[in-house]
């Protein structure tokens, strides 16, 4: 086919390469044929890229879908609202912690200061109790001994 073939001319004194019509043809008809392979190898792959690309597509409306749901759902709305506020009230947070942290020292000092007196009032307000039932118990027995007397000076007087 690709053969080259050699004739004698008297315009050229020399050697030429010729092709027939049907060398010509066959040539023309494989490039045409390679081509249209290539064309088609072209287009299944890009019909296999649109495909995937169709099918991707649709797993992201899928997933926007559910986003979006998941978006309008209460409790999501409620955190984001949530963590806008916390994102907010952080630079306020950091600025009163130095301002609590004394505070809780100070609260801490004055607990202990009154758990103290609390145990030392406590200690006197039983001591004073105990004290008040000797004196109640002592006066009840003086009582007692009285009326047992006035009975006694009563029953011989009669």
């Amino acid at each position: 086919m690709g053969v080259i073939r050699k004739t004698a001319s008297i315009g050229t004194l020399g050697m030429i390469n010729f092709r027939s019509k049907k060398e010509k043809l066959r040539r023309v008809e494989r490039r045409f044929e390679d081509e249209h392979l290539a064309r088609e190898v072209a287009e299944s792959g890009f019909a296999r890229v649109e495909g995937e690309l169709k099918r991707l597509t649709k797993v992201e409306a899928k997933a926007a879908k559910q986003l979006s749901r998941l978006r309008r759902n209460r409790k999501v709305r409620k955190a984001d609202r949530l963590s806008a506020l916390l994102s907010a009230a952080q630079p306020m947070v950091k600025a009163a912690q130095p301002a609590v942290k004394s505070g809780v020292e100070t609260t801490r000092h004055t607990m202990h200061d009154v758990a103290t007196q609390g145990r030392k009032h406590g200690r006197r307000a039983r001591k004073a109790a105990k004290e008040a039932a000797e004196r109640a118990s002592h006066e009840v027995k003086r009582g007692a001994e009285r009326a047992m007397t006035e009975a006694r000076s009563v029953i011989s007087s009669d």
